[in-house]
Formats: C-alpha cells, sequence, structure tokens
C-alpha cells in the first residue's frame, strides 16, 4: 500500500468499515485520528502498536511510514537496552538494517536519510555487538567507519568506537595501537564527560589500567584504576547512575513514549552495571589478555 502514514492509516480504517472514533477508542479522541490521517501529528510507536492491532496489520505496516530519524533512533535505544541486557543477537536484529555492513550501503534505503550524528551512534553500537558475538573483523570495519565521522559526531559514539577498536587491536596482540585508541577516547571524555555514559567511562578506565600494566608502567595503570574507583563512588546510587540517560531524555525533547521507555530501562541496566563488584580483568570476548612481547602497530 503506498501514501504517507496518514492516507495508509485512513485507507485501512475504511477498508476495516472503521469510523475515526472507532479507531480512537477509549485511549485516543476522534480529533486526534483526524489529525493523524491528514499527517498532522506524529503518533509514538505505543500509538502505532494500538492502531496496528486495531486495523489488524503488522506493526511495519505503519512503522515503515514513520520518518526514518525516528525510527532509527527508536532502534538505537532498543538494540542498546537490548545488549546492556544480554539479548545479543536480538540487539544486532535492531541494528542490522541502519548500519552499513560489509562494504555496502545500509540494506534499509532510509538509512542514507539519517543525520551523521545518529549514523555514527547506530555504527558504533553495531561494532561493540558484532564484537561480543565473535566477529572480529565486522567489528573493527564498523568501529572504523564511526571513527572517521566528522568531529562533531556525538561523543558516546567516538568513545564506543575508539573502545572496540582498542579490543581487537588487544586481541591481536597490537598493544601500543590499543593504546592509542583508549588514549584518544580518554581526551574525549576529558573534554565531554557529561556527554559519554559512565558505564563506557569505566571500561575505558579498566582497559587503559590493563594496558599500562602489560606495557611496564605501573604509575599509569595506578593512576587509571584510581579514575575507576572515583567513578564509582560518584555513581553509588541508582539515581546517580541513571542521571546521564535522565538529562540526556530531556535534551532529545519530544520523542515516542516507547523510546523514553526504553532509555529508562538502559538506564537501569547500565546503574546495575557501575554499582557490580569488578570482576578480575580479561580480555574481550572472555578469554585472559593475549600474553607476550609488545608488537608495534603495522
Amino acid at each position: 500500500m503506498r501514501g504517507s502514514l496518514g492516507q495508509v492509516i485512513r485507507e485501512l480504517r475504511r477498508r476495516r468499515g472503521l469510523t475515526q472514533k472507532d479507531l480512537a477508542g477509549p485511549e485516543l479522541s476522534k480529533s486526534y485520528i483526524s489529525q493523524l490521517e491528514r499527517d498532522l501529528v506524529r503518533p509514538s510507536l505505543d500509538t502505532l502498536l494500538l492502531l496496528a492491532d486495531r486495523l489488524e496489520v503488522p506493526l511495519t505496516e505503519l512503522t515503515a511510514r514513520l520518518d526514518p530519524h525516528q525510527a532509527a533512533q527508536h532502534a538505537l535505544y532498543l538494540a542498546a537496552t537490548l545488549h546492556q541486557l544480554g539479548e545479543t543477537e536480538a540487539a544486532w536484529s535492531a541494528l542490522a538494517r541502519w548500519v552499513p555492513w560489509r562494504g555496502e550501503e545500509p540494506p534499509s534505503a532510509a538509512g542514507a536519510q539519517l543525520s551523521p550524528g545518529l549514523a555514527t551512534s547506530l555504527a558504533a553500537l553495531a561494532a561493540e555487538i558484532r564484537w561480543q558475538l565473535g566477529d572480529e573483523e565486522g567489528a573493527l570495519q564498523l568501529a572504523e567507519s564511526a571513527m572517521a565521522a566528522a568531529d562533531d559526531a556525538p561523543a558516546e559514539a567516538r568513545v564506543r568506537a575508539l573502545l572496540v577498536a582498542g579490543q581487537v587491536y588487544l586481541a591481536r596482540a597490537l598493544i601500543l595501537r590499543a593504546h592509542r585508541a583508549w588514549e584518544e577516547a580518554a581526551t574525549l571524555v576529558e573534554r565531554a564527560p557529561d556527554e559519554v555514559p559512565p558505564t563506557l567511562r569505566r571500561r575505558l578506565y579498566r582497559w587503559l589500567a590493563d594496558v599500562h600494566q602489560r606495557a611496564g608502567d605501573p604509575d599509569l595503570a595506578r593512576h587509571w584504576e584510581e579514575a575507576e574507583r572515583r567513578l564509582r563512588a560518584q555513581v553509588a546510587d541508582l539515581p546517580a547512575a541513571a542521571r546521564y540517560h535522565v538529562e540526556r531524555a530531556r535534551r532529545l525533547g519530544e520523542r515516542p513514549a516507547a523510546t523514553l521507555q526504553l532509555a529508562a530501562a538502559l538506564a537501569l541496566a547500565e546503574a546495575a552495571e557501575l554499582l557490580a563488584e569488578p570482576q578480575p580483568r580479561r580480555a574481550p570476548g572472555g578469554g585472559r589478555p593475549p600474553s607476550g612481547p609488545i608488537r608495534t602497530p603495522a
């Protein structure tokens, strides 16, 4: 079915023999449905779910007509929440259509319409997810794509990409290259600490401590261990740990209710990680860091 979201909803409603009042039900109003069918309002994903159920169509029949930026923003939060909760495969499924993959453009034509900042955020998170799935090459490809973004890309996305790239380098025993990536990430965090979630900062500090320890520099290793301890002390309660995403949701302004609910879930999941006791340091992927001499970058 062709047409805008409002046109599609009107056509589906008429096919079902429903009036605008019928479609609105107790949750919405007739005037809201009238505005929606004229594309004068932008519905939340919660509202679309309700309408899809009433119109007896898959949700994708309606979300395909959403503004691409809105749909991709929701996909980013959904994937981040699933990833934080350990649902890595599901997180990748939520992102796959929005990111360049194996040298190809995003499967969704809508991907080309995304803002550079959002596209960078999607690629950086996708890199982290591919790494968790054991795809070293795919993770590095996506991380380098995000790292190549303009300087005005979100600090969180650039830090996340640098962290993933450093993990790949460390797994390949290219410790100096990993160190450079993480030092660059540390510089970004120093410039804009409020734009990088505490969980990313904590991982960065732990990995910098590890790489300096292995490079034979215990003083710098202790410096980053102390930075991690200070961060944990600053977020020793749930409200403080969730503050990053609360403030971020406020900055985003009007967003679908479902997206804000995901933001809240993500904040709680990240708070749990921050409040957990640090585990013995391990290499990415679950094994111990590779031993042996430091190899200089190729």
